[in-house]
This record gives C-alpha cells, structure tokens and sequence, in this order.
C-alpha cells in the first residue's frame, strides 16, 4: 500500500512544509520556558523570537533536499510553498511584534 506522504502531490508537500516549522517552533518554545533564565549573567538566556523563528525554517531544508532525492517535483513544490508562506508570516511577526 502507498503511505500517504510518499505520494507526489503539492498538498502533501505544503502539509510538511507547514507542520515542520510548527512543531519545531512549539519545541523551541517549550525549551525556552523549560531552561532559560532571563536574568542569568552567564547561562543561557532563552530564544529571542526572531531566533526562533529563524531556527524553525530548518526542516524545510531537510523536507526540500529529500524530495529533491526521491525526484518528487510537486512535492517538492509543495514545500517551497510553505517555505514562502512561512516566510511571510515571519516577517510580519518580526517586524510588527515588540521585543521588549
């Protein structure tokens, strides 16, 4: 039986190329709360949101260089839809929220 997200389609890949961003950002997140300490001299501060932001682009990397491999185009195109999609939102979350 074919898996569903072998399958060549640009749902699939946009699908991927959302979730992926999502939940590393939720993971960065959730180490941010769980370690950070904002008033260490030293230690570790936290992510800045622009850092995380930054950070949670990466899967797509992976997603974008394993659909290239397997030869699946619109997939492929899928993923760097949702790159796009996820660029945006980020600019408009870095240059609209306020880091203070």
């Amino acid at each position: 039986m074919n898996h569903p997200l072998r399958r060549d389609s640009k749902l699939v890949g946009l699908l991927v190329g959302l979730i992926g961003p999502i939940v590393l950002f939720a993971l960065l997140s959730l180490i941010n709360d769980s370690f950070a300490d904002p008033f260490a001299r030293d230690g570790f501060r936290g992510f800045t949101l622009k850092g995380k932001l930054i950070l949670s682009i990466l899967p797509n990397v992976a997603f974008f260089e394993v659909y290239k491999r397997r030869k699946l185009n619109e997939s492929l195109t899928g993923v760097v839809g949702a790159t796009i999609i996820c660029g945006v939102i980020m600019a408009i979350l870095i240059f609209t929220v306020d880091q203070a």
